[in-house]
């Protein structure tokens, strides 16, 4: 789903798997003119980690992630997925919570995730999805 916000917000939603199976996970993208926040989240969603890279200095440059959470794994997936695709900033914030969550179901989440950087990444690519839409 693409959506204009004021002429210069444009929004990319993504989802794969499912509640039933404690592996849904949902991700949106705002463009800010050319910098770029995706918030991710999972079950009962919060925030659990951000992190920040900005494109002059091309890697992570901040990194915060609360106690007892491990949301940093995949914080780290969309920023090093995504950086080279931005034309500005990037900012990815959020948090996966599942009671009770298997191994296998984390895996199965990363993998999810990796899924959702690479159609990111080709909507970006190929102009579907971008900051001056």
């Amino acid at each position: 789903t693409l959506l204009m916000l004021n002429n210069s917000w444009h929004l990319g939603e993504y989802q794969k798997g499912s509640e039933k199976d404690k592996n849904r996970i949902g991700v949106s993208v705002v463009f800010l003119g050319a910098d770029v926040v995706v918030v991710f989240g999972g079950g009962d969603s919060h925030i659990g980690s951000l992190a920040h890279s900005k494109k002059s200095i091309g890697k992570q440059d901040y990194q915060f992630t609360f106690p007892e959470h491990m949301d940093n794994y995949v914080v780290d997936l969309f920023v090093e997925g995504l950086k080279d695709q931005v034309k500005g900033e990037i900012l990815v914030v959020g948090g996966i919570h599942y009671n009770e969550i298997t191994k296998e179901q984390i895996s199965e989440i990363m993998r999810y995730c990796s899924d959702i950087v690479e159609d990111i990444r080709s909507d970006l690519s190929s102009g579907k999805l971008s900051s001056s839409k």
